[in-house]
C-alpha cells in the first residue's frame, strides 16, 4: 500500500547532506519506518555538518587558527581508567589516539586524524610531604596546582607564563617561563611520569636517563595519565619594570641582567628605540615570615566583551587603512602598560586589579604565571582579538646576530609589535632530549600580531618585515 508520495530522497556523502530532485515515488509504511529510523540515527552526526558548515568532529585551536578535523567525536574520559580502555579500543580497531589539553597551541600538534581525547578531567593531585614531590594528572591546570601547593606551603621552582596550560599539555610542548639561574621547564622537574602507550600498556617511567625523552614529547610517545614533580618551600619573587634606550641590547647590559635575576625577560620596541626590562628577584622566607605582598601578573588581562570589541575593530581599522601614526601610537601604549598606569588596561603588576605595583612583590606563581579566566581577548565571539604567534629559539651566543639581522630587516620594512612587542625570554641548560635548550643557554623571540577579520584575504600591516625576519630566523 501507498502511504506517501517523496519529491526528494537524502543522501549522505562524505559527511555533507545533498538533496536529489526526483520524481514522484510511493513509499511502503515499512520502508517509510526504516527510512524515518535511519535519519534519526544519521541526524546527530550530520546535523552539525550541516548547521556549522564544518565537518561535524571538528575542532580549533584556542585562537581559530589550527583546524582539526578528526574521524570521531572528542572523548572526554573522567578517570586514569577509562583512559587506558580508550587506547586499548583504539588499539584494536586500528585508530589513531591524540591527547589534547587547553588548546593553547598555534600548531597542528593537537590534531589528528583519529580519536581526539581531552584530558582535563584527569586532574587528581596529590602531595608527599616525605619526600616533598607532587603527582598531578595530565589534565591539571598549572594554576590549580599552583594553587594546591600554596596550601601545602610548597611551589613550582619556576613557571611557565600562562596558567591554563595543563601540566601533560606543557611536557608535551615544551612550554618554558624564562630565567638562566633556574630550570624554565618543568619537564627538569620531573621525577616520574605514568603513561599509557601506544599498545594500551601502562608504563611507569622512573629512569632517569628514559625521562629527558618525555620532555616535550609531543605526544608521540603515549597518552600521558600523571607526572611527578619536585617541589621547593614557597616563596615570592619581587618583579620592577624599566623602560631603557635600546643600546642595553647591544651593550652586554641584557645578557648581564639575565644572568643576575632570577627571573628576566623584555620587551623590545623598535619604532621607539625602546626596551621594557622585566627582572625578578626570589625572595624566600625570613624567620618563617614571607615579605609582605600579593601583587598578581595581568600581562594577559581580563577584558570586558565591550573593550575587546573596541580594541579588535580598532586594530582592524588601524590596519585596514595602513595607519603607520594610529599603529605606532598603539604600540606606544603598549609599552607605557609594561611599567606605568595607563587608562583602560588593567595594570601589568596589582594586587587589587585597579592600581599598579612597581616594583611589585607576590607569591612566585602568581607574579609568574598570568591567568585571564573570565574573559580572555580571544574568548569574545566574532569580535575577538585572535593572536597570531610565532616563537624561536636559538643558542644565546646568537643574541648579537639576531639583534642586527631583525634591525636590518625593520630598516627597510615598516612594522610595529603592538600587541607585547617583540618579546625576548631566556632559558638555562636543559636535559629534555626535544628541548629547544637541550645542554645549552638559549633565547627566545615570540612575534605576535592581531589576526585581519578576513586573515586569508587580508594581510596584516606589517606582513613583509614579518615574514622577512621569520624567514631569516629559520
Amino acid at each position: 500500500m501507498c502511504v506517501i508520495s517523496l519529491h526528494a530522497v537524502f543522501i549522505e556523502l562524505s559527511a555533507s547532506i545533498y538533496i536529489y530532485p526526483h520524481t514522484m515515488h510511493c513509499i511502503s509504511l515499512k520502508n517509510l519506518i526504516f527510512l524515518q529510523e535511519t535519519i534519526l540515527l544519521l541526524l546527530p552526526i550530520i546535523l552539525p555538518t550541516v548547521i556549522s558548515g564544518q565537518p561535524a568532529h571538528s575542532y580549533y585551536s584556542y585562537q581559530k587558527g589550527t583546524f582539526c578535523n578528526p574521524s570521531t567525536e572528542i572523548k572526554r574520559p573522567q578517570t586514569p581508567d577509562q583512559v587506558i580502555q580508550l587506547v586499548q579500543s583504539a588499539v584494536r580497531l586500528n585508530q589513531q589516539v591524540k591527547p589534547l589539553g587547553n588548546r593553547f597551541s598555534n600548531t597542528d600538534i593537537i590534531c589528528t586524524d583519529g580519536i581526539p581525547v581531552d584530558m582535563t578531567n584527569i586532574n587528581h593531585i596529590h602531595f608527599d610531604p616525605k619526600t616533598g614531590s607532587v603527582t598531578a594528572g595530565a589534565g591539571t591546570l598549572l594554576v590549580n596546582l599552583a594553587q594546591f601547593l600554596h596550601k601545602v606551603n610548597r611551589t613550582l621552582i619556576h613557571f611557565p607564563s600562562f596558567g591554563r596550560l595543563t601540566v601533560g599539555g606543557v611536557l608535551g610542548g615544551g612550554s618554558q617561563g624564562s630565567s638562566l639561574l633556574h630550570p624554565t621547564s618543568i619537564g627538569d622537574l620531573v621525577t616520574q611520569v605514568k603513561l599509557v602507550d601506544g599498545m594500551g600498556t601502562v608504563q611507569v617511567i622512573t629512569d632517569p636517563e628514559d625521562l629527558p625523552a618525555l620532555q616535550m614529547n609531543l605526544g608521540l610517545l603515549g597518552i600521558l595519565l600523571e607526572v611527578t614533580m619536585k617541589t621547593v618551600p614557597l616563596f615570592k619573587i619581587t618583579f620592577s619594570n624599566e623602560l631603557h634606550e635600546e643600546r642595553v641590547l647591544h651593550d652586554g647590559s641584557v645578557l648581564k641582567w639575565a644572568r643576575s635575576f632570577d627571573a628576566f625577560s623584555f620587551w623590545w620596541f623598535p619604532s621607539s628605540s625602546s626596551v621594557v626590562t622585566a627582572q625578578g628577584v626570589y625572595e624566600h622566607s625570613s624567620n618563617g615570615d614571607l615579605p609582605r605582598g600579593n601583587a598578581k601578573t595581568h600581562l594577559i588581562p581580563e577584558q570586558s566583551s565591550l573593550s575587546i570589541a573596541g580594541g579588535f575593530g580598532l586594530i582592524e581599522t588601524l590596519q585596514a587603512s595602513k595607519s603607520a601614526g594610529g599603529l605606532k601610537l598603539f604600540e606606544s601604549f603598549t609599552k607605557t602598560s609594561l611599567y606605568a598606569q595607563v587608562p583602560g588596561r588593567q595594570p601589568v603588576y596589582s594586587s587589587s586589579g585597579f592600581l599598579l605595583e612597581n616594583p611589585a612583590t607576590g607569591f612566585a606563581s602568581d607574579l609568574l604565571m598570568s591567568t585571564c579566566w573570565d574573559k580572555c581577548a580571544w574568548e569574545n565571539g566574532d569580535f575577538s582579538l585572535y593572536p597570531e604567534e610565532s616563537s624561536v629559539a636559538f643558542d644565546i651566543s646568537e643574541l648579537p646576530r639576531v639583534l642586527k639581522m631583525i634591525k636590518s630587516v625593520l630598516d627597510q620594512e615598516q612594522a610595529f609589535f603592538y600587541m607585547i612587542g617583540i618579546f625576548f625570554r631566556f632559558s638555562g641548560k636543559s636535559g629534555g632530549l626535544l628541548s629547544p635548550n637541550f645542554r645549552n643557554e638559549s633565547f627566545t623571540i615570540d612575534l605576535v600580531a592581531a589576526k585581519r577579520k578576513n586573515p586569508f584575504e587580508d594581510p596584516k600591516f606589517g606582513m613583509a618585515a614579518y615574514q622577512a625576519i621569520l624567514q631569516a630566523m629559520v
